[in-house]
């Protein structure tokens, strides 16, 4: 009917996951088909160069497996107004997202698959990550200091941490009259 699903968790207010009606979802075989609400999954990885990982960090999705869908998804993230980033799973380097979103917070303009990019809501501290890809995702703040102890974390969008689309099946589609 049109209308998105939405996935929360009642113990983590931080973060809300919203996939669109009619998505269709990619997952490694051996895929359980469900998708973790969000969470909180502590703190690790390695900031990309000239920032640290702040203290919002959400996960969502299926921890250490990568889940793609073929529309976009929004991951809106709470009391954030900064820089962000995602950690592929399996991996212990984050990567910042650079590409910001046209658009609209209420209505992103779609990134390119499988990229992402991020919008902020000027009237609140929320920001939404639009993306084809499930995984952790953290505010940065820059490191006040010219050195880093961190490793480099690239650029937004590339490779969000699978070997190739062979390696995927596909799982289900999401239908908002479940």
């Amino acid at each position: 009917n049109g209308t998105p699903v939405s996935v929360t968790n009642s113990g983590f207010a931080t973060g809300q996951l919203s996939i669109p009606d009619g998505t269709t979802i990619m997952g490694p075989a051996g895929w359980n088909g469900q998708i973790v609400p969000p969470q909180n999954p502590g703190s690790g990885g390695n900031a990309p160069t000239g920032f640290q990982v702040g203290s919002t960090i959400v996960e969502v999705g299926a921890a250490g497996n990568v889940l793609l869908f073929d529309k976009p998804v929004s991951v809106i993230i709470n009391g954030i107004h900064t820089n962000v980033a995602y950690k592929p799973a399996g991996s212990t380097n984050w990567v910042k997202i650079t590409a910001q979103c046209a658009g609209t917070y209420a209505n992103p303009t779609a990134p390119t698959f499988p990229g992402e990019c991020y919008i902020t809501d000027s009237g609140t501290s929320k920001t939404k990550i639009f993306t084809y890809h499930l995984t952790s995702f953290a505010n940065l703040s820059a490191n006040s200091s010219s050195s880093s102890s961190s490793s480099s974390g690239g650029g937004g969008g590339g490779s969000v941490g699978f070997s190739s689309l062979s390696d995927y099946m596909l799982s289900s589609t999401v239908s908002s009259t479940l």
